[in-house]
């Protein structure tokens, strides 16, 4: 038996702590943890507008009560839309409810649409949400062809909103959906006619003091249309949107869709003030995709492709995000609304996945919020979004990849615990209508986690 030094057993004993202490210490680092890190002097939006949904305002048309809905169903409703926070909604307001006769003088403002309209509007004035209004018309005889009655007759609409109804919670007009569709390919109504109606409409909500602000463009991924409308509506339009329906093999275009429209924005900007981009409307193509219907909205996986477009357009540098559409409901032209966050009267207003999914990034992204810069070494099955509203922060964390991963986040406030929050195939709801629930984790120098395969991780300090 070979002796040993007294030296030789303290360098020996000390070598092997030292390893032992490093592994508990340091194993997780080791063992080939994905680093986040947060990036607070990278600001990429110092004004998020918010994660909001196309609400269809006629839950209480007549249409829709014989189909049996009642207070309680209402109340459901209303309660739901108030636990999401919805931040901004965009609804549409069709010249069939409140001129049919397109006459621009018989105004119908107290219409059954009308009153369906006002009741929802109340709901979003108590939770000073930001409603976007779109003056959609599908009659037969498009009423834009006289621009002078036209734009008068959407101000008569607004001034009754705001001025005499008191609908403050009104910050936005939209001159109609996807433009493109009727002044370019269906009914041919000149371009100028477009341009001339914002310009009216302006005019006459400077001097009539209506405090709303004009959202320009709305293409349905027409970016020659887009560019047209910052070039001949850039002094008239305070913000331009697009909509967006992928498929879902067409998942990574977001952020090149979204920044090449910022760009066209910017490089028309003659002062520092850039004006914000919002994706007014969007959603993925399945294999029933039409106006009214999309049974992919009812998977889980629409959840996490939500998730991912989200995630992008925040870190793209977008200032406002809707989803198509809040909750079915059955249409003014009597067809029912297939796609929503949640099905109708007929399923007991049930939650699809994408519901759960998508309710934190409304509740948990505010208005106003800064979206501040964060990476994650490159890894492409991993896509992050950091969010601060005042000294509170929401992190987004979304795993792509069939596997399991490990985290590390670096930057964080470790004096005060995070709610984590968990969106994957197990956690989703199934017995009951409830968010999903957190739980509390604390951490010191750093937090460290697992993301499970095919989920969303919110941590919120909310």
């Amino acid at each position: 038996m070979v002796k040993l030094k007294k030296f030789h057993i303290f360098i020996l004993i000390t070598t092997s702590f030292f390893f032992i202490f490093a592994g508990l210490g340091y194993s997780f680092r080791l063992d080939k943890s994905i680093i986040i890190e947060l990036d607070q002097n990278k600001i990429i939006n110092s004004n998020f507008y918010g994660f909001g949904a196309e609400t269809l305002p006629w839950l209480w048309t007549k249409e829709n009560l014989k189909q049996g809905i009642n207070e309680n169903d209402i109340k459901l409703n209303f309660g739901r839309i108030r636990e999401i926070e919805l931040p901004l909604t965009r609804i549409f307001v069709p010249w069939e409810i409140w001129n049919p006769a397109a006459d621009y003088k018989t105004f119908t403002f107290d219409s059954d649409g009308m009153q369906s309209l006002c009741k929802t509007l109340d709901i979003y004035q108590g939770m000073g949400t930001r409603v976007i209004i779109v003056t959609v018309d599908w009659l037969r005889d498009s009423p834009w062809y006289d621009v002078k009655k036209s734009s008068g007759a959407v101000l008569k609409l607004l001034e009754c909103l705001v001025k005499r109804k008191g609908y403050s919670c009104i910050h936005f007009w939209t001159l109609t959906n996807e433009p493109e569709l009727t002044y370019g390919w269906l009914k041919k109504i000149p371009f100028k006619n477009y341009i001339q109606i914002h310009k009216l409409v302006k005019e006459g909500l400077k001097e009539k003091k209506i405090p709303i602000e004009i959202i320009g463009s709305d293409d349905i991924e027409s970016k020659s249309w887009f560019k047209d409308s910052v070039e001949f509506l850039f002094d008239l339009a305070d913000v331009f949107s697009s909509h967006m329906y992928l498929y879902p093999d067409e998942i990574e275009s977001i952020s090149t869709f979204c920044k090449d429209r910022i760009n066209i924005i910017n490089n028309k900007t003659k002062t520092a003030m850039l004006k914000p981009f919002f994706i007014c409307e969007f959603g993925f193509r399945g294999p029933d995709f039409s106006s009214h219907n999309n049974s992919l909205m009812k998977s889980f996986d629409y959840g996490l492709l939500s998730a991912e477009l989200c995630i992008d357009a925040l870190n793209s540098g977008v200032s406002g995000v809707s989803i198509w559409c809040l909750h079915e409901i059955l249409m003014p032209d009597g067809k029912k609304m297939n796609i929503g966050l949640w099905g109708y009267k007929d399923e007991d207003w049930w939650p699809r996945p994408v519901f759960y999914a998508y309710s934190l990034f409304t509740k948990y992204v505010k208005q106003g919020s800064r979206v501040i810069g964060i990476k994650n070494q490159g890894h492409s099955q991993l896509k992050t979004s950091c969010i601060e509203y005042g000294n509170k922060k929401s992190i987004f964390v979304l795993n792509k990849s069939n596997l399991s991963r490990k985290i590390i986040i670096n930057g964080l406030d470790c004096s005060k615990p995070l709610k984590r929050y968990l969106y994957s195939s197990k956690s989703v709801p199934t017995k009951d209508q409830h968010m999903l629930k957190f739980r509390l984790i604390k951490f010191k120098d750093f937090l460290k986690d697992k993301i499970p395969p095919q989920s969303l991780v919110l941590y919120t300090s909310w």
